[in-house]
Parts: structure tokens; sequence; C-alpha cells
């Protein structure tokens, strides 16, 4: 998922060193995809993980990463 799909461009002062939590709550969406999904449910899961983040980001720009919720 490392391509344009998933860039969000972020200023380095609300995006510098670590994100452990906005990594743990990323991975938490993706761990609650049913693992009997079909490749379209699952794709149709992550495009819906990924609005769903790009689109907190996108409106708490002044807030670190690490303490975006979404």
């Amino acid at each position: 998922m490392n391509d344009v799909l998933n860039g969000i461009p972020i200023n380095n002062l609300y995006h510098n060193g670590s994100h452990r939590n906005y990594n743990n709550l990323v991975l938490n969406y993706l761990n609650s995809i049913p693992s009997t999904a079909n490749a379209d449910q699952a794709y149709n899961a992550v495009i819906i993980i990924i609005n769903r983040v790009k689109n907190s980001i996108q409106n708490n720009p002044t807030t670190h990463v690490n303490n975006i919720s979404f």
C-alpha cells in the first residue's frame, strides 16, 4: 500500500519521529477485515480505511499523526 493511493503529504512538523499509535490504529483496522473476505471485499475495505485516515489527517492538519483518531 505504499503507493500514490496511500500517499498523504504531511508537513514534517506533524509527521516526525515515531507514530506507533497511528500504526497500531491502522493495523487494528486492517486486522478487522474478515479473513473470509474475497479480493474485492478486502480491496473495498482497505479503500474505506484509506479514506477514513486521509479525511482525518486532512481535517486535522496541525495535529501530529500519532494523535489523529479515525
